[in-house]
This record gives C-alpha cells, sequence and structure tokens, in this order.
C-alpha cells in the first residue's frame, strides 16, 4: 500500500504497482476487479517504473494508496510517460462496488488538469482512507511505459517548470535554426539548406512527440495514430539527401549516390506502409541507426580521398554514434528499460550536432564560391589565352604568308635566299608556339612521354640559336654563347624538349631585354656509369622579376605583371611547360632575378652517354641514303601534303611514289601491288589509317609491307592505337628529312618504335 504521508515531496506507486496483461483488449473493470482475474495480477518485483516495450496489448496496473497526510497537503498524481492511444483511471474506495458508476466515483476524488504536457491530475483523497486504483493503457505500437508518481504542490510545479524551460529552449532554438536554413535556401537557392531545415523541423516533430510542450501539437503525441512514425522517417529521409549534397556524392560517387537517394525513397514510402506492420514502430530507429553506420565508412572513404568536408562530417557521426550508443540500445534492442528522457536526452544531442553540421554547410558553401571564382579566373585566363594565342600564332603566320608571295613574285636571287632563311624561323616559331600548348595539354592529362634517341648537343644548340640569333639583333642585343667543350658531345634524350626548353628562355630573355645582352652558358662535366651532367644557364639583363611574383612565376597562363611585360605580349605558357619538361628529364629549374637587375634561369640535367655505333638523326641522313629503286605507297587525303611528300622522297632519291587519296585508293593500290614502305595518313574520310593497317596485316598482297604513320595527331593515345593496328612507327606532322630518313630505314631493317616530329 502506497502511503502519501507529510513531509514526503514525491513519492513512486511502481514498487506497490502490480499489472495484468489484456492480449484480447476487451476486459472490463468490473471484469478484472473480479476474482477470476484478481488473482492474475503479477506483482512488480523490479521496483522500477512498469515498462511492457513495443506491445499491442491492453495493460491494467492495480495498486491501493492512502493518504496519511493532514487534509491541508494537495497532492498530484503524474504519469511522466508517452501515452497517445486509450487510457482509463479509477479510484475507488477499498471496499466500493465496481458495479457501480466507476467513472462517476473517480471524478469524485480526483481532477484532470488541462493543458499539462503529461497526465496529471489533482487528487481530493480524505486523510486516513484507503483508495484502489486502477489503470487501463494501450500505446499503438510504441513502447508503453507506465512511470506513476505522486507529488507535492512544490514538487509539481517545480517539475513543470523545470520540464517546461528545458524543452521550450530545446525546441525554440530547432525552430530558430530551421528558420535560418530556410531563409539561407531562399537567398542562396542551395537545396541542402531546405533539406537541413526539414530534418530539423522532423527532429522537433519527432522529440515533441513524446516530450510535448505546445498543446496545439497534441496530435503527433497520437500514438494509435496510422502516421505516428511519419516525422522520423522524414527526418531519417531528409538528413541523407542533405548528407548527399554535403558530401558532393553526385560527382564524388554517383553510385553511392543513387544509394543515398533510393535510401530516402524508401523512407518515404515506408511512412505508408509502417502503420500497418506489427511492431512497426521500431523500423525508424533500425533505419536511423543504419543511416549512422552509412555515413561513416562513406565520409572517411571520402576523406581519405581528400575531401575535408566528409573528414569533419565523419568524426562528428562518430561522436554522435558514441554519445547516443545507451538510447540506440534502449531504442532498438532493449525498449523494457527506455525512458522518456531518452528522447529530450537525444534532442539534446541532435542539436549539438546541428551546429557543427550547419558550421560545416557554411564551409562547404564557402568552398564552391572559391571554386566558382577559380573557375571563373581560369575561364578568363583561358580567355586571354585564346586572344594572345591567336595574336601569337598570326605574327609567324603573316611572316610565311608574306615572305611566300614575295618568293613568288620572283624576287632577286640574293633576297630569295634571304626569304627562304626568314620562312623557315617563322615556320619553326609556329612549330614552337604549337609544341608548348599540347606539351602543355599531355602534362595535364600525364601523358607526356620522352623520347631517347642519341643527339650531337653542339647541333641542338646551334640549330635554335639560329632562330634566337634573329629577335636578339632585331632589338640590338648582344647574344653571348658560353658553349666550350661541347663539339662532337652525344647524348641520349629527348633532343626535340630540350631545345624546347632552352628556346622558351632563350625566348623570354630577348623578349623582356630591352638593352644589354642574354648570354648562354652550356657546361659538361661526366659522371661515372656512362653518363654525363649537363648545365645549362640563361642570364640576361632585363627588367627583372618582383619577389612577390616568383612563386607564380611557373604557372599556366602567368607573367609578371607590368606595363613593360604587357607591352611584350606572349602565351604564359612557355615558363610552366618549361619547368614540368626538365621535372620529367630527372633534374630542375631555378630561377634568380633582381628587378631592374635581370634574371637568371638554370637547369642541371643529366643525360645517359649513347654506345659507340648508335647514330644521330642527323648523322643518318648524311651518311646514309635510302635503298635505290624503292617503291613507295603514299597515302594522305591533303593533296598539299601529297605533293609535299613527293618532292621530299624524290630530293631524297625515291623515283618510284605512288599516291592514294584515301583508305579505299590505298587499299585497292596494295591488293595489286607490293610495295617496300606505305607511309600512311590517320585521319582520313571513310576508311582512316587504322583500319587501312588492320586490313592489310589480316588480308594484304604482303601482310609484312612496313607501315610509317603520318599524323597531325600527336599525343601519346593515338601512337598507341597506331601500333595496336600494325604500324611499324609513327612520324609526328610537321616532320624534317632526317626525321622521315631515320624512319623508313627503321622500319625497313626489321625495327618498330615512333619518332615524334611537330
Amino acid at each position: 500500500m502506497l502511503p502519501a504521508s507529510l513531509g514526503t515531496e514525491s513519492l513512486s506507486a511502481s514498487p506497490y504497482a502490480e499489472f495484468l496483461e489484456d492480449s484480447t483488449r476487451q476486459l472490463s473493470l468490473e471484469q478484472v476487479a473480479s476474482p477470476l482475474y484478481a488473482n492474475q495480477f503479477q506483482t512488480n518485483t523490479s521496483g522500477n517504473a512498469l515498462n511492457f516495450g513495443r506491445t499491442r496489448s491492453a495493460w491494467w496496473v492495480r495498486f491501493s494508496v492512502v493518504n496519511t497526510s493532514p487534509s491541508s497537503q494537495q497532492w498530484y498524481m503524474l504519469l511522466d510517460a508517452l501515452l497517445g492511444d486509450e487510457f482509463a483511471l479509477y479510484i475507488l474506495p477499498e471496499k466500493a462496488d465496481v458495479r457501480q458508476e466507476s467513472t462517476t466515483v473517480t471524478a469524485q476524488y480526483i481532477q484532470s488538469l488541462e493543458g499539462f504536457r503529461r497526465r496529471a491530475w489533482e487528487m481530493h483523497l480524505p486523510s486516513g482512507e484507503t483508495f484502489q486504483v486502477y489503470m487501463r493503457a494501450t500505446n499503438g505500437d510504441s513502447i508503453l511505459r507506465l512511470p506513476v508518481e505522486f507529488l507535492s504542490a512544490d514538487a509539481m510545479l517545480m517539475r513543470s517548470n523545470h520540464n517546461h524551460l528545458l524543452l521550450g529552449g530545446l525546441y525554440v532554438a530547432m525552430l530558430l535554426l530551421a528558420t535560418y536554413q530556410l531563409l539561407m535556401f531562399v537567398s542562396l537557392r542551395e537545396s541542402s539548406y531546405l533539406f537541413l531545415a526539414t530534418h530539423i523541423l522532423a527532429m522537433f516533430a519527432t522529440i515533441h512527440r513524446t516530450n510535448p510542450v505546445f498543446s496545439h501539437l497534441a496530435f503527433l503525441s497520437d500514438t494509435g495514430s496510422y502516421f505516428f512514425t511519419a516525422p522520423t522517417f522524414i527526418a531519417i529521409a531528409s538528413f541523407l539527401l542533405f548528407s548527399r549534397q554535403i558530401l558532393d556524392l553526385p560527382r564524388n560517387n554517383p553510385r553511392l549516390s543513387r544509394v543515398y537517394l533510393l535510401s530516402a525513397v524508401v523512407c518515404m514510402a515506408m511512412i505508408a506502409i509502417t502503420g500497418a506492420i506489427p511492431g512497426g514502430s521500431v523500423l525508424p530507429s533500425w533505419l536511423g541507426l543504419g543511416l549512422y553506420l552509412l555515413e561513416i565508412p562513406v565520409s572517411l572513404w571520402l576523406a581519405f580521398r581528400g575531401n575535408r568536408i566528409a573528414l569533419y562530417f565523419g568524426v562528428l557521426h562518430v561522436i554522435a554514434l558514441f554519445t547516443q550508443a545507451w538510447n540506440w540500445w534502449h531504442v532498438v534492442f532493449s525498449a523494457q528499460v527506455w525512458d522518456t528522457s531518452q528522447d529530450l536526452y537525444m534532442g539534446l544531442i541532435s542539436l549539438q550536432l546541428i551546429f557543427p553540421v550547419s558550421w560545416l554547410q557554411a564551409l562547404r558553401v564557402r568552398f564552391l564560391r572559391e571554386q566558382v571564382k577559380q573557375a571563373a579566373a581560369e575561364h578568363k585566363a583561358k580567355d586571354e589565352f585564346l586572344a594572345v594565342m591567336s595574336h601569337e600564332l598570326r605574327t609567324p603566320l603573316h611572316a610565311i604568308v608574306g615572305l611566300t608571295g614575295l618568293l613568288r613574285l620572283g624576287s632577286q636571287a640574293e633576297k630569295q635566299g634571304e626569304y627562304l632563311e626568314r620562312l623557315h624561323t617563322a615556320a619553326q616559331h609556329q612549330l614552337h608556339l604549337v609544341g608548348n600548348i599540347l606539351d602543355m595539354a599531355k602534362a595535364a592529362s600525364h601523358t607526356l612521354q620522352l623520347d631517347c634517341r642519341p643527339f650531337r648537343l653542339d647541333l641542338a644548340i646551334h640549330s635554335l640559336l639560329a632562330m634566337v640569333q634573329q629577335a636578339a639583333c632585331q632589338k640590338g642585343l648582344e647574344l653571348v654563347l658560353q658553349l666550350d667543350g661541347l663539339e662532337g658531345v652525344t647524348l641520349l634524350g629527348d633532343r626535340l624538349r630540350l631545345t624546347q626548353v632552352l628556346m622558351n628562355l632563350l625566348g623570354n630573355a630577348v623578349k623582356y631585354t630591352r638593352y644589354g645582352y642574354v648570354t648562354l652558358t652550356v657546361v659538361v662535366s661526366p659522371v661515372s656509369d656512362g653518363r654525363c651532367r649537363v648545365r645549362f644557364v640563361v642570364a640576361d639583363t632585363g627588367i627583372g622579376i618582383p619577389p612577390d611574383k616568383l612563386g607564380h612565376l611557373f604557372e599556366p597562363f602567368s607573367q609578371v605583371a607590368g606595363q613593360a611585360v604587357l607591352q611584350q605580349g606572349g602565351v604564359g605558357l612557355g615558363l610552366a611547360i618549361s619547368r614540368q619538361l626538365v621535372e620529367a628529364m630527372g633534374g630542375a629549374l631555378t630561377v634568380a632575378s633582381q628587378p631592374g637587375e635581370g634574371s637568371e634561369f638554370a637547369c642541371e640535367i643529366t643525360f645517359a652517354v649513347p654506345e659507340a655505333g648508335l647514330e644521330t638523326a642527323s648523322e643518318a641522313m648524311t651518311q646514309h641514303a635510302l635503298p635505290p629503286g624503292l617503291r613507295v605507297l603514299l597515302v594522305d587525303d591533303s593533296e598539299i601534303n601529297r605533293f609535299v611528300g613527293v618532292e621530299m622522297l624524290h630530293n631524297l632519291g625515291v623515283e618510284d611514289v605512288e599516291l592514294a587519296p584515301d583508305g579505299e585508293a590505298a587499299i585497292l593500290q596494295l591488293q595489286q601491288q607490293d610495295f617496300d614502305v606505305v607511309l600512311l595518313d590517320i585521319s582520313m574520310p571513310g576508311i582512316d589509317g587504322f583500319a587501312v593497317t588492320r586490313w592489310v596485316r589480316r588480308h594484304g598482297r604482303d601482310p609484312q609491307v612496313p607501315v610509317v604513320a603520318l599524323s597531325a595527331h600527336v599525343l601519346p593515345g593515338v601512337q598507341q592505337e597506331g601500333m595496336a593496328a600494325g604500324m611499324d612507327a609513327f612520324l609526328g606532322k610537321p616532320f624534317e628529312y632526317a626525321e622521315l630518313v631515320v624512319a623508313i630505314l627503321g622500319v625497313l631493317s626489321g625495327g618498330r618504335g615512333d619518332n615524334e616530329g611537330r
């Protein structure tokens, strides 16, 4: 028997309670009070608040109470639990006949407190009398817990104020956060703000179900409602969509993005069917736990790939999982010890997590804005690059067109030699510009490949000096050369890329020097194991480079700001590609400069020394002629290219040259005649060079005939496809006489390789 005595502020009825399960939900008070059922009540041996877990049965609870306090002390009975389905309370004097109107009798002793967040009653129990209390409760599919307490007036007031202050503060904070997120969504049109606002509002509704404060939202606490679990499903679905956005899954992993999207759709679909599933109220808890277990590995996986937002997001989920582990255990696995305060605790933890998640969201938006700004800057830089590139390409083109026109006019013989020399210089300059662009594209796609062939260092240096000398003379600059000891030095490496680097450095030195000199120093130092180290230094007396600009000097499209520089023009790729080429060759490009005094660029590269007997391309050109009586098939869809090719072959002593304008004509010729070498263009209308080569290898009159590919496509992927089709060598257009000789001699001797010319 529960004694309500003076001096006691609160009493729990749980240790005195007995309970009976009514699986039919049909028993009445008269029946459970009858001898047939009265003896079936079980004693609450645990002494804790009665918790029947998730059940659809009706449960009867009874206990006796006697008011031993003076009549002046006011008592309240509080049932601090979520009971949103059926509930009935009966208080009868100990000797009362339950067959009488029990509701009328009960009303004499208790009065329900309207507007209180829980079921609570004001008690009017006469002092010294004993009363029998019966309760009947169902709770839909939710956890049924009946913690009955008797509180004094002071204790009741304190409990009410504390709960309203704590819960009111929590709910106001959540509503303010949701409002902020909605305003940000309206302002920025960023969907992640809408998803987070929806999640916060759904979490507010979820917590308010079990810890109500606002009377207008009492419908949320109806545990018998078919859609009682809807707020939790909405909270999970909206957070899945928010996570999908903040982790940028559509871009980082489209497959995972579809998994998240499908999971959100499934959550929303579960709203319509959970109410019909026995025990379905546990499904949101399972899905919520599954969400945590999904988010953590996904976030950490993206973090290992360099995503900072994902790292912070994953750490927050780990913290949340551990701080709420006790709650998850009770809600999902052990509902018998669940308490509504655990929902409140979960709400406080959720609020604490929403703040850093909001910060992460703001951080992500800042990153996105920076990326947009960077993309806009890159777009602007590329637009400027295209404009400058158009100017740079048109300059040598103008010289080529003009000099060609002068030659066609039949100028004096002594002038024609000068015209031809300048024409060659303009063509080489244009080829150099195109080479920089191609190499930058290859470096960006990690497809840059270096050639490794023997070449004479002195010949390579003098060939590029011929192009620089003219520009230096036009500006009145002295070109100082310190090239002692280079005579006869032969190296194994990529001559084309080396001269490209030196051309970039010398060209910049001449461009940004208005008076004085430009110096090229080359020092060869032998090292062990058949290698030698070569140091190249380009110094000038130009405008110099400010210290704050040195860090950006080797970036693409970067030039030193200043009116003196802007007057010079330029593409802004030379130094960027030069550094990448030098590093690809195993060296390093450094710079030292003082504004107004000049600059010095230096690079040091180690080359292998070829074995005796290996010849350079120029030596092959001068020492070896093509075999007499050679029959060549030249296939190219460009008439001008066929004309140039025939003239080059005739000058090399090849008189028997057959022409084909396309792949179909080439196949027809190869069916009817034998050839020693096929020079085959790749990009042709209809049947391309790859298809022609495959046909030759499978069905040709001579399946072993050597095929040399000719193409303006010089990217590695094109060369690899050609070799896979059966081509023997690759010549990139434009190519020199020496490169053509080396390629033909190579395939005639049975070797396969490539010779990339531009």
